[in-house]
């Protein structure tokens, strides 16, 4: 599960993820970032995952996404990853794209650590809704 968020100034679109990050969410983050950039055009992104419990995404799925590019060539990523598990998995996504030559997104374990690498100061995200 997740939820959408966009501090527009800088173009940064933010995912929250809660609860058990899946496969299906995968998939459901993908299509919402494509319909949102199509939409907006070229944004930053931070994927948090502060807020999940459990992870229920197979290695062999990781891994199969990770090769694929970016869906905003470019553009700078950041993934939050609090816990040990979750930077692991983090990092080993990182790497897989930075072989691919997709562009290797940075791994910060809070916010705000996210927040310093792309240059913000006090973002003002506004929810984005999702279908």
């Amino acid at each position: 599960m997740f939820t959408l968020a966009f501090e527009r100034l800088p173009k940064v679109l933010m995912a929250r993820f809660s609860s058990v990050f899946s496969s299906d969410d995968i998939e459901a983050i993908d299509a919402a970032v494509l319909g949102f950039v199509a939409h907006e055009g070229p944004v930053r992104g931070i994927l948090d995952f502060s807020d999940v419990e459990a992870v229920a995404v197979s290695g062999p799925r990781l891994a199969v996404r990770s090769r694929r590019p970016p869906i905003v060539p470019g553009q700078d990523r950041v993934f939050v990853t609090p816990r040990p598990d979750i930077y692991g998995l983090g990092r080993t996504f990182a790497e897989q794209q930075r072989i691919a030559g997709g562009g290797e997104p940075k791994v910060a374990t809070t916010l705000a650590e996210a927040y310093a690498a792309l240059g913000l100061a006090d973002p003002q995200f506004d929810p984005v809704e999702t279908r």
